[in-house]
């Protein structure tokens, strides 16, 4: 046990989502973040990790000495909100489209080098080259983890195949699904919404902050904690009775964490939620550890 938590390791996980969903079915839903699709080593293709985003957001402004200055001073202010206020200051001065140009460049930067189709203005960023683009699946760099939830989504269709969350911009997800012969359908939120409302064949991916085309992404601190009640409705009547596996998610004021709260405090819901973490030394985010302190306790 650490910091009141109790901790297992890898071994204890494989079992878990092995022998034991054997013996005792239950049906399982992956949430998955950003660490899930960012480059397996330096230099490598993926989406950039929260320093390559700021990065891009640099770029926006290295004409500029004064607004470069002022971005500096944000991010050091920040603390470990870094990410959301580079995107608060980029969003004041240049705008949302600016900040879905920012997250498309990031998300190509996950293509093969040399993989463009000829004819095809993909620097345009318009949505027919990046509807191509998510269609072109072999020319996407997946990371191990991304490509083996796209084996258990397809292999295990009953078990771990119905849903899967994402707070991903990315089409990675559904890039591996489709390698390993499986069918999708995809709902993308930047506002409120109902997932019930989406309807189709095979694993439903659910892109929670948005998609990278096709709809705003939410980065700030006032766009991910906006009030979202059909959402936060949906996602708790989805997680109940459920085994939710959150992997490379440190935990937002979101609509996903509302949710899981929601259903955390509900007695006959029956929740069991595994929070992987990387680190051989694993902690668990302030804010979301005094939530769940919170509601464990009756919400006092």
């Amino acid at each position: 046990m650490l910091d009141g938590y109790d901790f297992y390791d890898e071994d204890a996980l494989v079992e878990r989502l092995s022998k034991a969903l054997k013996k005792r079915h239950q049906e399982t839903v992956f949430l998955v973040g950003a660490p899930l699709s960012a480059p397996v080593s330096p230099g490598l293709p993926g989406v950039p990790d929260v320093g390559g985003v700021i990065s891009l957001i640099r770029a926006e402004f290295e004409d500029d000495a004064c607004q470069l200055a002022a971005l500096e001073e944000a991010l050091e202010a920040a603390g470990d909100k870094r990410y959301q206020a580079a995107f608060q200051f980029l969003q004041g001065r240049r705008g949302q489209q600016t900040a879905n140009e920012i997250i498309r460049t990031a998300v190509k930067a996950a293509r093969k080098p040399g993989t463009d189709f000829i004819g095809v203005n993909f620097e345009s960023g318009s949505e027919d080259a990046c509807r191509l683009m998510d269609s072109d699946i072999d020319a996407w760099t997946l990371s191990p983890g991304t490509e083996s939830l796209g084996n258990l989504v397809t292999g295990y269709p009953d078990r771990f195949g119905k849903t899967a969350l994402t707070t991903n911009f990315d089409p990675l997800i559904e890039v591996a699904i489709r390698r390993s012969k499986g069918s999708f359908f995809r709902t993308s939120l930047h506002l409120d919404g109902n997932l019930s409302q989406t309807e189709g064949t095979g694993c439903h991916v659910i892109h929670l902050h948005g998609y990278w085309h096709g709809s705003d992404t939410l980065h700030t601190v006032s766009q991910l904690g906006q009030p979202r009640p059909r959402l936060r409705a949906s996602l708790g009547q989805l997680l109940r009775h459920k085994l939710v596996v959150v992997c490379a998610y440190s935990g937002w004021d979101d609509a996903f964490t509302e949710a899981l709260m929601d259903v955390v405090r509900d007695d006959v819901a029956s929740p069991e939620v595994i929070w992987t973490f990387y680190a051989a030394s694993p902690t668990v985010n302030t804010r979301l550890s005094e939530m769940l302190a919170r509601e464990l306790a009756g919400g006092a």
